[in-house]
């Protein structure tokens, strides 16, 4: 197991310069999926270097897809999907990631049939957010849903797939996106309702138009998708990351840094934005850039929240806001709606860096200490993951986070916090080795 050490305690500042923010990821994978759609080659720029998009490029490559990468001026991914040779994922590559459910979307579209199995990714108990959305979209479509434990097998009719007036139970971004790929080769108007609203929605929708389809209301709470669309390949070039931009901001509050962050999606922050000003932060924005600066206090404020689907407070920055919390002066109340069971495994491992934290159901009181303590600790998600570094750099003394699962989600993270002063280095796991030892091999 590969970890983090880091020895905490220095405010974090532009020592090599600002921040540059990657492509989302949440944007990427389901665009990557989008090539499936369309015989011919794809094309995306700038796409991270994450180990998300490694295993979607291996799961589309499984199918028949060709990916090439070239590095020059950026990434640029090509995806040719002139012929698909399977429509069933592989079933190790599922399990490694939800993104892998938006596959049997899309083949459901192109080839009439999908097989897979309930997918993996984050240690997270999904409670209501389940398949169910995504099965009961699919079958209004016309689709035939068997289901055997965890497999997962779709067909289409003979005559094909119908439009259908979907109104979701939640404002799932997974099964919205699965439904908007379904619906291209669907007869008739599909309208989605209470659809899902963030900019990875409104980005997949921008791209499906530039491949042919002809769809209205994406970003919004209604979609209408009028088939069947002749879908021809794309390029396209996505959105940064806002929640690697939330977790520079985070990094720069909780240390009591001084940090400039550039090629921000700036339109996509208001609500953390919102939150880290009440907790004491001065931000200024630089539209013309795309760029943000963020002063934090000696000392946060303690801070209520509340997780909400986008525009809300994002569920993936809650892990940030309860480490910067933690240090924070007063009581701060987090109330987790979007996910059973997220908040104790991360509140339990910041009790272990010495974190006053109480847990009722999906709601955490974060009683604020003075200071934190060096820990080794380990997060079930990749933001909890991301948390917990965060809390080692403000903390006094080493702390050791496994790396697990945040590869997946941020492109070259220790390297970032270094240039910002981040005493920090990734070494495996070596219970031998000195700690002085392993910050001077950094």
């Amino acid at each position: 197991m590969e970890v983090f050490i880091i020895k905490g305690g220095q405010p974090l500042k532009n020592i090599w310069g600002a921040v540059p923010i990657s492509g989302s990821k949440n944007a990427y994978l389901p665009i990557m999926v989008l090539s499936l759609l369309a015989e011919g080659e794809s094309r995306l720029h700038n796409v991270p270097d994450l180990a998300d998009v490694q295993a979607m490029s291996e799961l589309l490559q499984a199918l028949g897809v060709k990916v090439h990468q070239q590095h020059k001026e950026g990434v640029l991914m090509r995806l040719d999907a002139q012929n698909i040779i399977d429509t069933q994922p592989p079933f190790a590559q599922m399990r490694k990631m939800r993104a892998s459910m938006w596959a049997l979307g899309a083949l459901l579209a192109r080839c009439g049939h999908a097989k897979g199995v309930v997918p993996g990714g984050c240690n997270l108990n999904v409670g209501p957010r389940s398949l169910d959305i995504h099965m009961q979209g699919f079958q209004a479509l016309g689709a035939q849903v068997y289901e055997q434990g965890d497999t997962i097998e779709l067909r289409a009719p003979k005559e094909g797939l119908r439009g259908a007036d979907i109104s979701l139970r939640l404002p799932s971004v997974g099964a919205t996106l699965n439904l908007m790929m379904a619906a291209c080769a669907a007869r008739g108007t599909t309208t989605i309702r209470n659809a899902a609203q963030e900019p990875e929605v409104m980005q997949v929708g921008q791209c499906l138009r530039s491949m042919g389809a002809n769809i209205q209301g994406e970003g919004g709470s209604r979609i209408d998708i009028h088939g069947p669309c002749q879908l021809r390949p794309f390029t396209s070039k996505v959105y940064r990351d806002r929640l690697e931009t939330a977790t520079f901001i985070a990094a720069a509050a909780i240390t009591g840094g001084d940090v400039q962050i550039t090629q921000a999606p700036l339109d996509q922050l208001d609500a953390t934005l919102q939150l880290f000003r009440q907790m004491g932060c001065v931000i200024t924005l630089e539209k013309a850039t795309d760029s943000l600066h963020v002063k934090a206090p000696q000392r946060l404020q303690a801070v209520d929240a509340c997780t909400a689907p986008y525009p809300g407070f994002a569920t993936d920055v809650q892990p940030l806001l309860m480490a910067c919390a933690a240090l924070a002066e007063g009581t701060s109340t987090i109330c987790e709606t979007l996910y059973d069971n997220r908040l104790s495994p991360l509140a339990t491992q910041l009790q272990r860096m010495g974190a006053h934290i109480e847990v009722q159901g999906n709601t955490a009181r974060v009683h604020g200490q003075p200071q934190l303590q060096g820990a080794c600790v380990q997060g079930a998600d990749l933001r909890a993951c991301a948390a917990l570094v965060l809390a080692g750099l403000a903390a006094q003394g080493v702390t050791r986070v496994a790396v697990q699962h945040l590869d997946r989600g941020y492109m070259q993270f220790e390297k970032k916090l270094q240039d910002l002063g981040a005493e920090i280095a990734r070494r495996r796991h070596a219970p031998n080795l000195s700690t002085s030892a392993v910050m001077q091999q950094s």
